[in-house]
């Protein structure tokens, strides 16, 4: 009996909780969206002052992005596929940036940013994924690109420094997100416990 109970409260406050995380996924969907638009808009503002016909489409198309982000949210209520195409879409962007170096240079940063959103967005074995993924593609894209093609920033030593650094940002995200998955799982079993003791204190006091 007291399972049942314990079911129909849990079945009482799931719709709430439901309600509470999908407000939650639309409030990340909007806030990453309106960043992305604003970063691209300055990166549009600043390539037009600079005069780079090929960053400005790159950047507009960044524009056009983050609109279709949200609307492809709005349209799917999917946040799981939603984190896909997004983190699929930034691994592009990025490549895009590291090679061409983007606006004086500061391009190739942009690939620091990526681990923190995929870690944000995805549990830490799905990140491992992506994160490794645009690591991999940067060594590839530098390890075929013929000497001479590519920029200067594809110096041996600064790429290897770079991925380096790259290698140790996923591992340090990788164990603040197994961390956090630890904490979560102590604090369920927590609540668990509290919620068994809640429901059978009566069988006590009765005693």
């Amino acid at each position: 009996m007291t399972k049942t109970k314990s079911k129909n409260i849990k079945s009482h406050f799931q719709p709430f909780l439901e309600k509470q995380d999908q407000k939650q996924e639309k409030q990340t969907v909007h806030f990453i969206s309106g960043v992305i638009l604003l970063i691209a808009i300055i990166m549009l503002i600043m390539n037009i002052i600079h005069d780079k016909p090929f960053l400005i489409i790159f950047s507009s198309s960044y524009v056009v992005m983050a609109f279709l982000s949200i609307a492809f949210y709005h349209r799917i209520r999917n946040f799981g596929h939603w984190t896909s195409f997004f983190l699929v879409f930034s691994i592009m962007v990025t490549l895009v940036l590291f090679y061409t170096g983007g606006t004086k240079g500061a391009g190739v940063l942009w690939a620091f940013v990526f681990p923190s959103l995929a870690f944000h967005l995805k549990n830490y074995n799905r990140a491992v994924v992506y994160a490794g993924s645009l690591f991999l593609m940067l060594l590839f894209l530098f390890v075929v690109s013929p000497p001479g093609f590519y920029p200067n920033h594809f110096d041996p030593l600064f790429v290897s420094i770079y991925l380096f650094i790259f290698m140790g940002l996923i591992s340090f995200h990788y164990a603040s997100a197994k961390r956090r998955d630890n904490s979560n799982r102590l604090m369920q079993e927590s609540s668990e416990r509290f919620y068994a003791l809640f429901n059978h204190i009566s069988m006590g006091v009765a005693l």
